[in-house]
């Protein structure tokens, strides 16, 4: 079953180990947009920004246990946002897994989103069964606000380093 505690923890141990790849911080951001042929695209730097933020969620969940850091909104938000720039659908039940949390748990916080104006559902057109969700205009304006003011933050001081080096 997709919500029980060996699951969440089976999808923290996985996502923690992608963790280690994906890096943290202004620097390893750039140099992951860089990797992936886009350096100067603002786009590509705030998902891996967001890639990283996931990853270090991951991480802390192997480290203490999901069940106590639990924040299945921005857990999708972050994955919404990451996959919108790489222009990947995520159906609802891979976000429940991103969630990290019990898929009824994070069925309701979809919900709410959507009620919030976050995130829309829409049918796919190659299987009527699959459900994907998306951010909508205001989901992504409010995900690119957020994220470009964190990764502006740690910009200032990766300059600062690299000037006196």
């Amino acid at each position: 079953m997709s919500g029980t505690p060996d699951h969440i923890a089976a999808a923290a141990t996985h996502f923690a180990g992608k963790a280690e790849v994906a890096g943290a911080g202004y620097l390893r951001c750039k140099a992951a947009a860089c990797a992936r042929g886009h350096g100067n695209d603002d786009g590509a730097l705030l998902a891996a920004a967001a890639e990283a933020e996931y990853a270090r969620r991951r991480r802390r969940d192997a480290r203490f246990g999901g069940a106590l850091f639990a924040d299945p909104a921005w857990d999708m938000l972050l994955d919404l946002f990451v996959h919108h720039h790489r222009g990947k659908q995520v159906s609802s039940h891979s976000l429940c897994i991103a969630a990290a949390v019990p898929q009824t748990t994070a069925l309701r916080w979809i919900g709410k989103l959507r009620s919030a104006g976050l995130v829309t559902r829409v049918r796919s057109r190659e299987d009527q069964r699959v459900v994907h969700v998306l951010l909508t205009e205001q989901g992504l304006e409010r995900m690119t606000a957020h994220l470009r003011s964190e990764t502006e933050r740690e910009a200032p001081s990766f300059s600062r380093t690299t000037e006196t080096e």
